[in-house]
């Protein structure tokens, strides 16, 4: 996936048509191949890019039987990671404190 032409979303407009479930069956070299992608997608989205969970959330319906379809739609979420690997979210603090956050963390019954 190192040389893809890198995507611009995680999933193409129109995909619809693809996300189907897949009435012949997959050979198990192929969902085994098919679960690791998968799986290192819900790996990533967890820890750092949560833009992808609707996609892969999708995708992860079909890891019982993929179809090639499926397929090329996961490798299309790796081009939009390899097409953004040098974006992220910058805070700049207010002054030296930095970012600060606030919680409800009172218990009341």
């Amino acid at each position: 996936m190192s040389d893809a032409n890198p995507a611009h979303t995680p999933l193409p407009s129109g995909i619809e048509i693809h996300l189907v479930k897949y009435e012949e069956q997959a050979s198990a070299s192929k969902i085994r191949a098919y679960q690791q992608v998968i799986g290192s997608l819900l790996y990533i989205q967890i820890g750092t890019h949560l833009d992808i969970s609707f996609a892969v959330s999708h995708l992860a319906q079909y890891v019982s039987n993929p179809s090639p379809q499926h397929m090329q739609l996961a490798k299309y979420i790796l081009a939009y990671l390899s097409g953004t690997a040098d974006l992220w979210l910058h805070y700049n603090g207010m002054g030296r404190e930095g970012l600060y956050g606030y919680s409800d963390s009172s218990l009341e019954d």
